[in-house]
C-alpha cells in the first residue's frame, strides 16, 4: 500500500519500519500532512473496481464475489442471426436438403457454443 500512495522510493526507505509507522505514513500520503503530497481518491486495491488482491493466497471477499459475478459482464449472444445461418435458412425453404443438413451443423455449432 505504501508503494501505491508514496512511491517506490518512499516504500523502500521505510521497508523496515513498524507498521505503525507505515500506516502513519500511508495516512500522511492520504491527508495532505507531514508535507506530504496529498494523494486524492486513491483506495485499495480490494475496493477498487474490479477489485484486485495484494497476495495470490486468496481469502479477500470482494475479489471472490466479483469472480462470481464475472458471467454478468460478459454480452449476451446477439439478437440478429447469424448471417451464415440466414443464407442456409434461404437454401432450405427452396427444397435443397443439403442446406438443410448444413443448417442442421450451424445449429448445433451456436449450441455448443
Amino acid at each position: 500500500m505504501l508503494r501505491e500512495v508514496g512511491g517506490d522510493v518512499v516504500a523502500q526507505a521505510h521497508a523496515a519500519e513498524k507498521g505503525k509507522t507505515i500506516k502513519g505514513v500511508i495516512n500522511d500520503f492520504l491527508t495532505g500532512g507531514n508535507g506530504r503530497a496529498k494523494r486524492d481518491h486513491w483506495v485499495p486495491r480490494w475496493m477498487a473496481f474490479p477489485p484486485s488482491a495484494y497476495t495470490t493466497r486468496g481469502g479477500v471477499a470482494t475479489v471472490a464475489a466479483a469472480n462470481r459475478a464475472v458471467w454478468l459482464a460478459e454480452p449476451e449472444a446477439p439478437l440478429d442471426p447469424d448471417p451464415a445461418a440466414a443464407d442456409a435458412a434461404d437454401e432450405v425453404e427452396g427444397g435443397d436438403t443439403e442446406s438443410a443438413d448444413a443448417l442442421e451443423e450451424i445449429d448445433e455449432q451456436r449450441l455448443a457454443a
